[in-house]
Order: C-alpha cells, then structure tokens, then sequence
C-alpha cells in the first residue's frame, strides 16, 4: 500500500506510472541491473530501458556504464528537487500561455456573454472584490448598505472599502445610490470622493454593482441575519446593459431626492 502512495505521489509531480515504478524500485535496492528492476517493478523488462532513459534525462537515475549495465537511484531528497523544479517551471510556462489565450482579443471583436450564480459569503465576497478591483472607469453600486451589513456579520467584508477607496485613488468613478439621506452622510465619510444620493425605499436585502458597463453583480442576501448570500454575476455588454440602464435611471435627480456630494453636505 506504501509503494502504491508512492507511485501515485510521483505521478501527480510528473512521471508516467512506469518511470514511477522504476525509480521506486530502485529505491530500495540502491544500485541494479534491468533484470533486477524488472523483478521488483513488475512492468516489462523491455519497458525498463526506456523509463531509465527518461529517469537519466530528468537527473534522477544515473547509468554505470559497465556489462551488464548497472543503474544508479539519486537521493529522493535530490530527486524531489529536480522533478519539482521541473514540474513548477512546465506549470508556470503552460499558465503563461494560458494567460496570453485568456487576455487575447476576439477576432471579430465581439463580447461573450455570460451569467452564473455565486453561492456562499465567502464566494460571494470574492466576485466582489474581484469586480472592484477589475474597475477602470467606473463603479455603480446600488443599495450600498447591503455591503456594510455584511460587513458588520463578516470579517472578511472589511476590505471591500479599502478596495473601493483604491479604486477611487485608481481614478475610477464611484457612485452610489442608497435609501436615505442619513445613510447618504455615512457613506460619504466612509468613501471620500465617492458620489453619493439617496432615493427613498424600504431597507433592501439585495444590492447591485457594476464595472464599466461590462461586468454586474447583483447580491442576495437572505434571513434576519444574513446567513445566506450569493451573487448572480453578469459579463457583457447586452446583459449588463440593462442593469446599467437602471443604476443611471436612479442615479438622476427627480424633483423629490436630495443628493451629497463630496464634502458631505445635502443640496
């Protein structure tokens, strides 16, 4: 069963099963000729020489060139640095290609569209942050208590101002819609430099952000103490379009809504 782990352990660092199984049976004997590794691996003798010529080739197998043929199993310690070192330089050098497919143009210009559900706080709180820190231009949140009484029930929501007020020092527009003046005066010392207006509702459980018109996330909070939260998060210009569509539409002043701006004072 330990041999087994083991063989599974090097695998998952990069060697097939069969180069696996060689080294591990070298292991135990030092130093040994094919016929000998073949005994104790278990595969085919004549798939014993081409897994040693990978093992050589990886650093970890070393051939003494005597008749027969006598081979030589470097230190696991040594060996684990190699195959990591090679494991980690192939992994990074496959994730930099991944990132040169993922931020490539489409060809014909056009956005993808797309909707998915966030579920759980820990989950939600982090398509958030991702979507404040992703903001160039401009930020729209709407019913910006919903994030401060999530941050009041959990640590991990504290960073969403700090992000925000990076996001402002980024030069990214701010603004935010809540459902009454008191609240208005809050967030604009919380937020400095954010714009700031209240339309009177009812105290919402669901809030809405978005992100230069491309990205939205509208945030479900559910139960007295909102123990239940997820996201459903849209990207692309024809979904998000509408909710853009309703964060401007509040953001305009009717005759009966007051505004604050900057410095905190009510117009």
């Amino acid at each position: 069963m330990v041999e087994k782990g083991v063989v599974k352990a090097l695998q998952d660092i990069g060697l097939t099963e069969y180069e696996a199984r060689v080294y591990t049976a070298l292991a135990k004997i030092k130093t040994g000729i094919a016929s000998e590794i073949h005994l104790i691996s278990g595969i085919p003798r004549s798939a014993v020489y081409g897994a040693i010529a990978k093992l050589e080739k990886r650093g970890i197998v070393e051939v003494q060139h005597s008749k027969p043929m006598r081979y030589k199993v470097v230190s696991p310690s040594d060996a684990l640095d190699k195959l990591l070192g090679t494991f980690l330089l192939e992994s990074r050098e496959a994730f930099v290609s991944l990132e040169e497919l993922y931020g490539a143009e489409d060809v014909e210009g056009e956005y993808d569209e797309f909707i998915w559900m966030s579920r759980g706080a820990k989950n939600t709180h982090d398509k958030i942050l991702e979507l404040i820190n992703a903001a160039r231009e401009e930020i729209y949140i709407v019913a910006y208590p919903v994030l401060r009484a999530l941050e009041d029930r959990y640590r991990a929501y504290r960073d969403l101002k700090p992000a925000l007020q990076d996001a402002l020092k980024r030069g990214v527009e701010i603004r935010i819609v809540c459902a009454s003046e008191d609240e208005a005066s809050i967030i604009a010392e919380e937020i400095p430099g954010a714009e700031v207006r209240f339309y009177p509702w009812k105290a919402p459980q669901t809030g809405l952000l978005l992100a230069d018109g491309l990205s939205s996330q509208i945030i479900v909070c559910s139960g007295s103490d909102l123990s239940k939260v997820s996201a459903i998060c849209t990207e692309g210009i024809n979904i998000v379009s509408m909710f853009q569509d309703l964060a401007e539409a509040l953001w305009q002043i009717p005759p009966d809504r007051r505004s604050l701006e900057e410095n905190g004072t009510v117009q």
